[in-house]
């Protein structure tokens, strides 16, 4: 617990010491807006987005955005293949935390993130206000934990590629080929087919992230218990394939003396 405080109180410390940061996460939030404004102006010129009105995408961005800036908690997890290849694994396996809390609390800026988390919902609200969208409590509060159970769900995803690490050493080409397909998280369901709609439910979960918490926040769909049982669903099958994963190659590791 005193580890964590002290995680907790050098991210702040760093926030501080690099004060333009938060400055450039205001241009970075505004260039990414206009950019988006523009692509889906373009897009609902030229294309048919069935079910999707234009005002809904924005704010279907927004929403990804909040996720993916929640999801940042577990950016530590990237920096295992580095630890491993450097030794500086061993010394974390000594040490009363978790080797893969430790990464988390070591990369994560919580300042930052916090901030980001902030001005996204700023800009949600201002735009539900604009479009003059209504929203209802149990749709926000639904919504709210459905984000926050994707983006458990994408992390312990995105741990498993750089588990993979125990036994390749250097994973740059899988994560760098999954990254590559990180653009589809911008899309809503409906315009892929049936299979790969399962895919990015259940396999590879960018679906979980971003589109049914906005199905739900946009009042497009009833609150159905079948949506929550998928998320439980593959939460609990992540999770013990994540553990399962991950003690299998520490495993390795120390059968091969670090």
């Amino acid at each position: 617990m005193r580890m964590i405080k002290k995680f907790i109180i050098i991210s702040f410390a760093k926030a501080k010491e690099y004060k333009f940061d938060f400055f450039m996460i205001w241009v970075y939030m505004c260039i990414n807006l206009f950019t988006t404004l523009i692509f889906w102006l373009i897009v609902n010129q030229n294309t048919y987005l069935p079910n999707w009105t234009y005002q809904e995408l924005i704010i279907y961005t927004l929403i990804l955005d909040f996720s993916q800036s929640i999801g940042q908690v577990g950016f530590g997890i990237t920096q295992l293949p580095y630890a491993l290849q450097s030794g500086e694994f061993d010394l974390m396996m000594i040490k009363p935390l978790s080797p893969i809390l430790f990464l988390i609390g070591k990369y994560m800026n919580l300042s930052l993130i916090i901030q980001r988390v902030v001005m996204t919902s700023f800009l949600l609200i201002i735009s539900f206000y604009i479009f003059s969208i209504e929203l209802a409590f149990i749709h926000v509060l639904v919504s709210f934990i459905m984000i926050l159970m994707g983006a458990l769900i994408y992390q312990m995803f995105n741990a498993l590629l750089h588990f993979s690490a125990f036994w390749l050493k250097k994973v740059d080409f899988i994560t760098n080929l999954f990254y590559s397909l990180d653009d589809f998280q911008q899309y809503p369901l409906d315009l892929f087919d049936k299979l790969t709609r399962y895919i990015f439910t259940l396999v590879i979960p960018f679906a979980l992230i971003c589109y049914y918490p906005s199905l739900i926040l946009l009042n497009k769909t009833d609150i159905q218990i079948q949506f929550l049982m998928i998320y439980l669903g593959v939460f609990i099958v992540f999770l013990f394939i994540t553990r399962c994963v991950y003690r299998w190659g520490v495993s390795k590791y120390e059968s091969f003396g670090g």
